[in-house]
C-alpha cells in the first residue's frame, strides 16, 4: 500500500515532465529582444527541474520502502522484486541525468546549489544499493 502512492504519484510525473519540457522549449520560442522571455526561460528551466527533482525524490523513497521489504519477499517473485528495484533506481539515475542537463541554464545561485545537494543524495544513495 505504501509503494501505490509511489507508483501513482511516479507515473503522473511522466506526463509532468513533457509539460515541463514544452514550457521551457515555448520560452526558447520567445522573440530574443522580448523583455519576458529570460524570466520565462528560468521559469521553466526552475519548474523542468523540479519535476525530475520530485521524482527522484519519489524513486528513492520507494527503494527505501523496497530495503524494507527485501527480507519478506517471497522466492518465487524475487526475480520480479529485483526488477521493480532496478527499475525504480533506473528513475533516480534518469532524475539525476535531466537536473543536471537543465542546471546548466539555470542562473540563481541558490537554486543551483539546493539542486545540486540534491543530486548529491540521490548519488549517494544509488552507490549504497
Amino acid at each position: 500500500d505504501r509503494l501505490s502512492r509511489h507508483t501513482a504519484e511516479l507515473l503522473g510525473f511522466v506526463d509532468r515532465d513533457s509539460e515541463a519540457y514544452e514550457r521551457v522549449m515555448a520560452a526558447y520560442k520567445l522573440p530574443k529582444d522580448s523583455p519576458d522571455r529570460e524570466r520565462a526561460i528560468q521559469d521553466g528551466l526552475m519548474h523542468a527541474t523540479e519535476i525530475p527533482c520530485r521524482t527522484g525524490s519519489s524513486a528513492a523513497e520507494a527503494l527505501r520502502i523496497c530495503e524494507d521489504l527485501r527480507s519478506i519477499i517471497h522466492v518465487n517473485v524475487a526475480s520480479d522484486f529485483q526488477v521493480g528495484v532496478q527499475m525504480l533506481q533506473t528513475s533516480v539515475r534518469g532524475a539525476v541525468a535531466n537536473m543536471r542537463t537543465n542546471l546548466t541554464g539555470i542562473k540563481d545561485p541558490a537554486a543551483r546549489i539546493r539542486y545540486e545537494d540534491m543530486i548529491l543524495s540521490f548519488e549517494q544513495m544509488l552507490e549504497i544499493r
